[in-house]
């Protein structure tokens, strides 16, 4: 499958690792402030919410970027899909 790419401001520089997603197309982890959960964005969705820092999931939720490194736990199930 594809890498995913670690996003600027999400802990990569931290040394966080970002696993392959189970889909071909979406290939961005970004980490949600508010949740701490790690959902997966479109490289469409990447460049539609850069502005404003809120980035569409493709389970439909509005992310907000935080700097961390995405959990343990890995994505939202509903990505993860």
């Amino acid at each position: 499958g594809m890498n995913a790419r670690a996003v600027a401001g999400t802990g990569a520089a931290a040394g966080g690792r970002v696993s392959a997603p189970t889909r071909m197309s979406p290939d961005f982890a970004v980490t949600d402030a508010r949740t701490g959960s790690a959902h997966l964005v479109t490289e469409d969705g990447m460049a539609a919410g850069r502005r404003a820092g809120h980035y569409p999931a493709v389970c439909g939720v509005e992310v907000l970027a935080a700097n961390l490194p995405p959990p343990e736990s890995g994505y939202c199930p509903s990505c993860a899909r």
